[in-house]
């Protein structure tokens, strides 16, 4: 925080906090934005919110690595570490800001959604879960919601539109207001 405060930036980068033959622990990118976005909440810093959240969204939105193929071309896969790492976060997120604050919350919940299969699967997710129950119950909400729009998807009976209906609404721009 120091460092933005005299520059504007900070560094975001892994640091090793304990190197052992076996074992190095390192604080990921994604745990060093969120605990800027922290920071800046409590001191009421916008810019510095600003940028912890534009990186930590970065971050969120690059889960898959790139291999190459042999004969030309790659494959894309997703980043075991980084749904680690994602994971691990989730606590943090939901302990350091308010309530009213959605801005890391909403992205670790389109992050969660878009990708739940191998966020649950990560060893002691039970354990992330349980220091974190309001994640649980907004990812719940969600997955309820998205049924929802999938069970009401279809054409209005007004104007015959698939385009405007608005599933999670339940209703089509044009006023119609009865599923379909």
């Amino acid at each position: 925080m120091i460092q933005y405060c005299y520059t504007g930036a900070y560094d975001d980068k892994k640091r090793i906090l304990e190197v052992d033959i076996e074992d190095q622990k390192y604080v990921p990118q994604i745990y060093t934005n969120a605990a800027m976005y922290a920071l800046a909440e409590k001191y009421d810093m916008q810019g510095l919110k600003k940028t912890a959240k534009c990186r930590f969204d970065g971050l969120l939105c690059h889960p898959y690595c790139s291999a190459p193929l042999v004969g030309g071309g790659s494959i894309k896969f997703l980043h075991k570490p980084m749904i680690n790492q994602v994971a691990q976060v989730i606590p943090l997120v939901y302990s350091s800001t308010p309530e009213s604050d959605r801005d890391l919350r909403d992205s670790i919940l389109t992050f969660a959604q878009q990708y739940w299969k191998e966020l649950s699967g990560v060893a002691g997710f039970e354990t992330i879960i349980s220091q974190a129950p309001k994640f649980a119950l907004e990812v719940i909400a969600g997955k309820r919601l998205e049924v929802a729009k999938l069970a009401y998807a279809g054409k209005c009976k007004r104007c015959s539109s698939t385009d405007k209906w608005k599933a999670d609404h339940v209703s089509c721009v044009c006023g119609w207001g009865e599923s379909c």
